[in-house]
């Protein structure tokens, strides 16, 4: 049995594309969260933004860090809120 050595760049579907650092892919997973009237969990944004549940997951995680959105830790995993808040309530928050 013969085995060749396929190169992946022969297939250009098979390429990946960067997401988690993509500003394009950031703002349409915020519009997702800022259009849902509910928090949203991690698998509505990956099914709504067509991405794996890990690459949702980092980057909703990501967004949490930078506070363009909002997010709490529930019993059965993150959910997620738009940032409506101003800088100054978020500082008054974070001194109480």
């Amino acid at each position: 049995m013969l085995i060749r050595n396929l190169s992946l760049s022969k297939y250009p579907e098979t390429e990946m594309k960067r997401v988690v650092n993509d500003p394009e892919t950031e703002a349409e997973i915020i519009s997702i969260v800022k259009a849902a009237t509910i928090p949203v969990g991690i698998d509505y944004v990956a099914k709504k933004a067509a991405l794996t549940w890990g690459t949702a997951r980092a980057i909703l995680l990501r967004l949490l860090l930078e506070k363009k959105i909002s997010g709490r830790r529930a019993s059965v995993g993150w959910y997620f809120c738009p940032n409506n808040k101003t800088e100054k309530e978020q500082s008054r928050d974070r001194s109480n």
